[in-house]
């Protein structure tokens, strides 16, 4: 009995210490406990906070994969529907599975990341998105209030990676921007569509 309430207040320790905080450095290398890495974290991802020492923070990530990339190298998403991606390069042996559903199983990711590289607070993130965004895509399409705020209410999450990338070609738009500036496009799709 003793052991189940100790093992009870534990888990309510660490479900109200947990803390919520993002991810502000695209590809963020996802570490196991011996330091070998085993995912990248996509930038502007929400992770909970388990723990932190010296530098680094245990973190979970939340989502979904696609059943048939189960045994292979898979993509985390942040779920069925959007399709965001939120984990890459990820080794199956890692994720821990939950409940399937229509070609979508649960999924979740807990490993060590470089506390540096995790904000608070992503909105700075998306406001860089947007001044980035002005730098290299006004060009074609004037201002956020424009032909943005259409394609945002016309194009769904999961179609913003291919959108974006065919139009960044020629931009000159460096790797790092353009996934931050799909990122909040994606955030901005959901909200309009959720």
């Amino acid at each position: 009995m003793k052991k189940i309430v100790l093992l009870i207040s534990l888990l309510l320790f660490a479900a109200v210490n947990a803390q919520d905080a993002f991810v502000s450095v695209d590809n963020t290398p996802l570490l196991n406990d011996e330091g070998a890495q085993f995912a990248q974290l996509k930038i502007t991802v929400p992770v909970t906070i388990l723990e932190e020492a010296d530098g680094q923070a245990r973190v979970r990530v939340d989502g979904a994969v696609a059943a048939d990339e189960l045994g292979e190298a898979a993509v985390v998403y942040s779920n069925s529907q959007d399709e965001i991606v939120v984990a890459e390069s990820v080794d199956p042996g890692q994720v821990q599975l939950g409940d399937e559903e229509a070609g979508w199983a649960e999924a979740g990711l807990e490993g060590w990341v470089d506390a540096a590289a995790l904000t608070d607070d992503r909105e700075p993130l998306f406001t860089q998105a947007a001044s980035t965004y002005q730098r290299y895509c006004s060009r074609c399409h004037v201002g956020y209030a424009g032909p943005v705020e259409q394609l945002i209410e016309r194009l769904k999450p999961a179609d913003w990676p291919e959108v974006a990338h065919r139009m960044a070609m020629g931009t000159g738009i460096s790797n790092a921007d353009l996934s931050l500036v799909v990122h909040w496009l994606q955030h901005e799709s959901q909200q309009h569509h959720n």
